[in-house]
């Protein structure tokens, strides 16, 4: 192994847990939008303002150059996408009302401040009132370059970058075998939790023609960094296979003298076969993969859009029902008996055109989006039922979770 990926198994490893509870950290992203223009709020012009009078209820405040990007406390930290929109990572909680409790507190904050300036949040997976090319990028050195690169690629990078906001759930794993089994199950259920995750009710400012815009937004990106890792069926797929396929991304740009170096297409093998491999490099080419599912040291799933809070929080309940038990994760390993990259994405394909008609691993979509949620079911206590009760509820009628959202707002009133 090249030291490098010696570095990255360190990372994998340091990851692996001792067999008492389970941990989700979560990550919720949120358009900053003006109620009463209808449009989305940037840097320059609302959100720059935010971070700096909320800054005085933080212990952890981080700039570049001069202006905030970042807030954090014990228990959250709050961050900027590449087009402003605000992210909000959770630290790992073993209960669904700790991080439901930890969200509020970050409403607390934040909901006085956005009265104040007629703002609020909101928790879609697409934006619904702008276009791509009109949004603009935080003043951050990293997403400039990325932007540039991705575009020299002739791909067409803004509508993630701008136009998209995820809910992204951190797990566990207990052991080498257990981290290749949950991160198997994390990429063949891909399909089904862009599916019951769906909030995208409009794109680039017209309806969503079809399902899960995400999915295609993802795929104008950068294909070498995006999707499905390519080798995690492979019979000897491991901490130092895993190693030597991120060592062979590139990383667009490294840290070197204190700034940013643009690399481009190098991959980080060859940049740093004569050069010493800091942590802070270490941690950049992990960040810049953007799998479905990836690693740290821990298993980040990506798949599912921002949402309000209240189907979060369901979603975080399934996360946790399928992948705190071994034998749910082998179960429905068994079940999907999914082997190859290319049978998740012509999934992800299916699901994108007919959502829950779609036919997933030669099984109905909806069907097998309910056999996971009773699964799931089947590891949570008492009290966490009751939050995946919602998002069952919309998966069996067969609704996104927008159009169930809307229906059910309707009855109350």
């Amino acid at each position: 192994m090249t030291d490098l990926e010696k570095q990255l198994v360190s990372v994998f490893k340091s990851g692996v847990k001792e067999k008492h509870g389970f941990s989700l950290g979560v990550e919720t992203e949120h358009f900053v939008t003006d109620k009463k223009k209808n449009r989305r709020v940037y840097y320059d012009d609302g959100v720059e303002n935010l971070l700096e009078e909320a800054s005085a209820f933080f212990e952890d405040v981080s700039f570049f150059g001069d202006r905030v990007a970042s807030l954090g406390n014990k228990n959250y930290v709050v961050t900027l996408e590449p087009s402003a929109q605000f992210e909000v990572s959770i630290r790992p909680c073993e209960n669904i009302s700790e991080i439901e409790n930890i969200y509020n507190d970050f409403l607390s904050v934040f909901t006085p401040l956005l009265k104040k300036h007629g703002f609020s949040l909101e928790m879609y997976g697409y934006s619904r009132n702008s276009l791509a090319d009109d949004c603009k990028i935080i003043p951050k050195e990293r997403y400039r370059l990325m932007n540039g690169y991705f575009k020299s690629l002739g791909n067409t990078p803004q509508y993630m970058m701008r136009q998209t906001c995820a809910t992204q759930v951190s797990i566990d794993y207990f052991s080498e075998k257990d981290f290749v089994d949950k991160l198997r199950l994390a990429s063949v259920l891909s399909p089904i939790l862009y599916l019951v995750s769906e909030n995208s009710p409009v794109t680039e400012c017209k309806k969503t023609e079809n399902h899960c815009p995400r999915i295609d937004a993802w795929r104008k990106v950068d294909d070498t960094r995006t999707g499905i890792i390519r080798n995690i069926f492979d019979d000897d797929f491991s901490f130092e296979k895993l190693a030597e396929f991120y060592s062979n991304i590139s990383p667009i740009f490294i840290f070197e003298n204190g700034r940013e170096v643009f690399t481009g297409k190098k991959t980080a093998r060859e940049i740093f076969e004569n050069k010493t491999v800091t942590d802070k490099n270490v941690n950049h080419l992990l960040s810049m993969a953007f799998f479905d599912s990836r690693v740290k040291n821990f298993i980040e799933i990506r798949s599912a859009d921002s949402m309000p809070v209240e189907f979060t929080l369901a979603y975080c309940s399934l996360i946790k029902g399928v992948f705190s038990s071994e034998n749910t994760v082998k179960s429905l390993l068994d079940f999907a008996n999914c082997k190859t990259t290319k049978e998740i994405e012509n999934a992800k394909t299916q699901v994108a055109l007919f959502g829950y008609e779609a036919e997933v691993y030669g099984k109905n979509a909806k069907q097998f989006a309910e056999f996971v949620i009773e699964n799931a079911k089947n590891n949570l206590n008492e009290s966490e039922k009751k939050y995946i009760l919602l998002l069952e509820n919309c998966v069996k009628s067969g609704k996104s979770v927008y159009e169930f959202s809307e229906e059910t707002d309707e009855i109350s009133r």
